[in-house]
């Protein structure tokens, strides 16, 4: 399963300074999905789909961050995803155990949500310029679905993903900049 997906969002904080306990951010906007392509099974099983072009959905996302002290915080993030499009194939589609009749309409239900917990250790100068490391546990809770008026199919997949987590943040007199990073070595 292979997906790309471009998320513009609108942020709303409830924080205005950094020496607050809890924070909280709620971010919603416009996702497009450029393509979608899935065969279920895979490994030649199952008939490969590309999906092109959908959009704009309902996109959001909140973020809670507990800064338990000067050097250590947690933060819990729940980004649900998810989109449903038709189309009607040239060919039979083969998914998941059933066969889908060509020349019918099929719709298409596609999730993808993210929780994250993830503990990060401060060190820098705080006023200027600082540095976070550390962890992050994400649940990622996904489904593709396949149906049409005769039948329907489901492929779920629900997994436990451990990540590495980096931040930085430059604060200045009236902006400040803060980029931070989830990553695997895959």
């Amino acid at each position: 399963m292979r997906s790309f997906v471009l998320i513009t969002a609108l942020l709303v904080s409830t924080h205005a300074l950094a020496q607050e306990r809890f924070t909280l951010d709620l971010e919603a906007g416009g996702a497009w999905q450029e393509r979608n392509d899935f065969a279920v099974p895979g490994a030649g099983a199952g008939t490969l789909v590309r999906l092109d072009d959908q959009g704009p959905v309902f996109s959001s996302r909140a973020t809670l961050t507990w800064r338990m002290n000067d050097r250590w915080s947690l933060r819990f993030l729940a980004a649900p995803f998810s989109t449903d499009s038709e189309f009607v194939a040239d060919a039979p589609v083969s998914f998941e155990g059933e066969t889908f009749e060509a020349g019918q309409p099929l719709r298409v239900d596609y999730r993808f949500d993210s929780y994250r917990a993830t503990a990060m250790y401060r060190f820098g100068n705080p006023d200027r310029l600082s540095y976070r490391v550390g962890g992050t546990l994400k649940v990622r809770d996904a489904a593709i679905g396949l149906t049409n008026p005769s039948r329907s199919a489901e492929k779920t997949n629900t997994g436990l993903v451990p990540l590495l987590y980096a931040g930085v943040r430059l604060q200045g007199r009236r902006v400040s900049i803060d980029a931070d990073v989830d990553a695997a070595a895959a």
